[in-house]
Protein backbone atom coordinates (compact mmCIF):
# COMPACT_ATOMS: atom_id res chain seq x y z
CA UNK A 1 0.00 0.00 0.00
CA UNK A 2 1.59 3.39 -1.13
CA UNK A 3 1.75 5.75 1.99
CA UNK A 4 1.57 9.31 0.99
CA UNK A 5 2.58 11.92 3.84
CA UNK A 6 1.94 15.30 3.72
CA UNK A 7 3.21 18.26 6.47
CA UNK A 8 2.94 22.01 6.66
CA UNK A 9 6.01 24.14 7.61
CA UNK A 10 3.11 25.92 10.13
CA UNK A 11 -0.56 26.05 11.35
CA UNK A 12 -2.89 27.16 8.74
CA UNK A 13 -1.19 26.51 5.25
CA UNK A 14 -3.90 24.00 4.25
CA UNK A 15 -2.30 20.23 5.12
CA UNK A 16 -5.46 19.04 6.59
CA UNK A 17 -7.93 20.45 3.72
CA UNK A 18 -5.15 19.22 1.11
CA UNK A 19 -4.46 15.62 2.58
CA UNK A 20 -8.70 14.92 3.65
CA UNK A 21 -9.27 16.38 -0.36
CA UNK A 22 -6.96 13.84 -1.48
CA UNK A 23 -8.22 11.39 0.85
CA UNK A 24 -11.76 12.31 -0.79
CA UNK A 25 -10.37 12.25 -4.22
CA UNK A 26 -8.40 8.71 -4.29
CA UNK A 27 -11.22 7.24 -2.57
CA UNK A 28 -13.38 8.01 -5.48
CA UNK A 29 -11.22 6.63 -8.08
CA UNK A 30 -11.60 3.25 -6.17
CA UNK A 31 -8.90 3.23 -3.87
CA UNK A 32 -9.14 2.23 -0.10
CA UNK A 33 -7.93 4.98 2.13
CA UNK A 34 -6.97 5.28 5.88
CA UNK A 35 -6.33 8.94 6.85
CA UNK A 36 -4.53 9.74 9.86
CA UNK A 37 -4.38 12.83 11.56
CA UNK A 38 -0.75 13.12 12.99
CA UNK A 39 -2.01 17.09 14.27
CA UNK A 40 -3.25 17.73 18.14
CA UNK A 41 -5.06 20.64 16.51
CA UNK A 42 -7.03 17.31 15.89
CA UNK A 43 -9.04 19.23 12.58
CA UNK A 44 -9.15 16.17 10.44
CA UNK A 45 -12.03 15.38 11.59
CA UNK A 46 -13.73 18.35 10.81
CA UNK A 47 -13.70 17.16 7.36
CA UNK A 48 -15.59 13.73 8.00
CA UNK A 49 -18.47 15.05 9.95
CA UNK A 50 -17.04 14.43 13.28
CA UNK A 51 -17.85 16.34 16.31
CA UNK A 52 -15.11 18.28 17.42
CA UNK A 53 -16.39 18.01 20.96
CA UNK A 54 -15.68 14.14 20.52
CA UNK A 55 -12.03 14.02 22.21
CA UNK A 56 -11.13 10.33 21.37
CA UNK A 57 -8.12 9.42 19.06
CA UNK A 58 -5.19 7.21 18.42
CA UNK A 59 -3.04 9.78 20.75
CA UNK A 60 -5.79 9.28 23.68
CA UNK A 61 -5.79 5.67 22.94
CA UNK A 62 -2.02 5.30 22.91
CA UNK A 63 -1.68 7.78 26.59
CA UNK A 64 -4.23 5.44 27.70
CA UNK A 65 -2.15 2.33 27.33
CA UNK A 66 -5.16 1.06 24.80
CA UNK A 67 -5.21 -0.14 21.04
CA UNK A 68 -4.72 2.74 18.96
CA UNK A 69 -5.86 0.75 15.82
CA UNK A 70 -9.53 0.50 17.41
CA UNK A 71 -9.97 4.10 16.44
CA UNK A 72 -9.88 4.47 13.33
CA UNK A 73 -13.47 5.29 11.92
CA UNK A 74 -15.17 3.76 8.79
CA UNK A 75 -17.03 6.95 7.43
CA UNK A 76 -17.72 4.69 3.45
CA UNK A 77 -16.79 1.57 2.45
CA UNK A 78 -12.62 1.54 1.79
CA UNK A 79 -12.12 5.19 3.49
CA UNK A 80 -11.16 5.42 6.69
CA UNK A 81 -10.05 8.41 9.10
CA UNK A 82 -7.79 7.96 12.25
CA UNK A 83 -8.25 11.52 14.01
CA UNK A 84 -5.77 12.56 16.52
CA UNK A 85 -7.83 12.97 19.09
CA UNK A 86 -8.22 16.17 21.71
CA UNK A 87 -5.12 16.09 24.77
CA UNK A 88 -4.71 17.91 28.14
CA UNK A 89 -2.17 20.33 28.07
CA UNK A 90 -0.14 18.31 30.15
CA UNK A 91 -0.57 15.45 27.21
CA UNK A 92 0.31 17.82 24.54
CA UNK A 93 4.00 19.02 25.72
CA UNK A 94 4.67 15.07 26.50
CA UNK A 95 3.69 14.40 22.89
CA UNK A 96 5.92 16.46 21.30
CA UNK A 97 8.88 15.28 23.67
CA UNK A 98 8.27 11.94 22.06
CA UNK A 99 6.85 12.61 18.52
CA UNK A 100 9.45 10.51 17.37
CA UNK A 101 8.01 7.51 19.45
CA UNK A 102 3.85 8.67 17.82
CA UNK A 103 5.31 8.23 14.56
CA UNK A 104 7.47 5.40 14.74
CA UNK A 105 4.51 3.51 17.28
CA UNK A 106 1.80 3.98 13.52
CA UNK A 107 3.89 2.92 10.92
CA UNK A 108 1.70 0.84 8.89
Amino acid sequence: MPIISLKGVRGGVGSTTLSAALAWELHKLGDSVIIIDMSPDNLLRLHFNSNFSDASGWANAIFENKCWESTAWEYQDNLLFMPFGNLARKEKKQYWKVKTYFNFGLQI
